[in-house]
């Protein structure tokens, strides 16, 4: 049997007609974990996509001896692509169900027959084989969630789900990337001892990871660092375009007394009292599942059950005669959920520029006024150089500068940021928060994240779900 399980030849990573990084070559060999990680935009994901058979890459010459070997061996047709298994970091809608989709329709779930749960999606991807959809919602932690809907899993419990979509498969070799992306410190620990069952099976594992997350994966045995690809090093103060006084109204911004939400006996949480006065800054947190994003939701505006619980909204109750619209207008809101509802080929100018629109997704008028908006936003939290390019062309964490952006066009009284820094390395991420920092100054900030060291600075209240 060969040692050798893929060995990389000449592979030049390219993001449309820009190199990222100069040729690389590496032999990996049975028994080997490997991780590759690098700033954000370096190219970690092309190169997973590469080596698991997403996109090609000319010149390169990349073979598997070992899925050679288990194909000639096998006594049923097999090919590679069955025995290679792949985790994109953004969380696919699979396919086949779901063709109307819209970001509000998660919050009503329970009340639509077509909305598949995690048990029903799993059987198709086992082809109806019960066993086995057991065996992976166990492996993965999903057992409890199996009558749940899709549309109602937590981040972190649908990447759960996008992993087990692929174990249900049976690959030999599985790509994961960024697969800690929205999982709390909990859930990481036990993603981790399940990839090391899985190792221990006789899987192989090629991660994406950032630099300080593989210090906790004690199973990697070989690390492919990625060089730098841009420097963020713009420290100009906050535009003018984008100041707000500070608020002398006694206008208090979020009121909410016994406020529950529940999908039949099940209660996904419980706030006694809670009251967000102007200019405040608040730090939202908990376990995957705890329901976070719910909470976003109901003063979003998006959850049907805002109007039987007592919330008052900018000093508004909330069913006495304003629209969903009246209520969007002043916040700004950027959830990693948003990735899933904008179109591939519109521009990065495009989307920041649909922070105008309230409507997930629309993309209005450009019109001189707003693309002035978007240069000097744009410029501030230098991503300029990516307003030209295709959405869909850049890396997750790109997206999510691009999509933080969108949250601040409008200049919004609150800013509601769920997880903006997932995704990122250290420096981008530092960056971010600087940028947000400056932003949040005289306005009121909501920010969820599962760690502490993704908070800006600044004085900030916590709310634990």
């Amino acid at each position: 049997m060969p040692i050798k399980i893929a060995e990389i030849k000449n592979l030049t990573l390219k993001k449309g007609q820009k190199t990222l990084q100069s040729p690389i070559s590496f032999t990996w060999e049975r028994g080997q974990q490997w991780c590759v990680t690098g700033p954000t935009g370096s190219g970690k994901t092309t190169l997973l996509k590469i080596l698991s058979g997403q996109l090609f890459a000319p010149g390169a010459d990349i073979s598997f001896p070992y899925l050679e070997y288990l194909k000639q061996k096998s006594s049923t047709t097999i090919y590679l692509s069955e025995m290679i298994g792949y985790v994109p970091q953004e969380v696919k809608i699979p396919s086949g169900y779901i063709e109307d989709l819209y970001y509000q329709r998660r919050f009503q779930a329970t009340e639509q027959d077509d909305i598949p749960t995690t048990k029903e999606i799993l059987l198709r991807s086992t082809h109806q084989d019960e066993l086995k959809t057991l065996q992976v919602s166990k492996l993965m932690g999903l057992s409890s969630l199996l009558q749940q809907p899709f549309l109602q899993l937590s981040n972190g419990q649908t990447r759960k789900l996008m992993i087990a979509i692929a174990l249900t498969k049976s690959p030999k070799i599985l790509f994961l990337d960024h697969p800690f992306i929205g999982l709390d410190m909990d859930a990481r620990k036990e993603l981790i001892e399940q990839i090391k069952k899985l190792i221990h099976n006789g899987l192989h594992i090629f991660i994406a990871a950032h630099t300080h997350e593989i210090e906790s994966m004690d199973f990697i045995t070989h690390q492919i660092e990625l060089k730098e690809v841009y420097n963020f090093q713009n420290n100009q103060p906050l535009p003018k375009s984008f100041d707000i006084p500070l608020s002398s109204a006694n206008e208090t911004i979020i009121e909410m007394d016994n406020v529950q939400v529940k999908y039949d006996k099940k209660i996904i949480f419980h706030i006694p009292h809670w009251i967000v006065q102007p200019t405040e800054r608040w730090v939202i947190q908990g376990k995957n599942g705890s329901g976070k994003s719910t909470l976003l939701s109901i003063i979003m505006a998006d959850h049907p059950q805002a109007y039987s619980n007592h919330i008052q909204l900018f000093n508004k109750k909330r069913g006495t005669g304003e629209s969903i619209w009246d209520i969007k207008k002043k916040i700004g809101y950027f959830s990693p959920e948003q990735l899933r509802f904008f179109e591939t080929h519109h521009t990065c100018e495009e989307v920041i520029a649909s922070g105008w629109s309230d409507y997930i997704g629309h993309i209005p008028i450009l019109t001189a006024e707003r693309k002035s908006l978007v240069n000097i936003l744009a410029d501030w939290l230098d991503i300029a150089y990516l307003k030209a390019l295709r959405f869909g062309d850049l890396s997750l964490g790109q997206q999510k500068m691009i999509l933080i952006a969108r949250a601040m066009f409008k200049n919004p009284e609150l800013l509601i940021l769920d997880e903006p820094l997932q995704g990122m390395d250290i420096k981008s991420s530092a960056f971010f928060k600087q940028k947000i920092n400056e932003f949040a100054i005289n306005r009121t900030i909501l920010y969820v994240t599962h760690d502490k060291d993704e908070i800006p600075e600044g004085e900030w209240k916590h709310l634990l779900l």
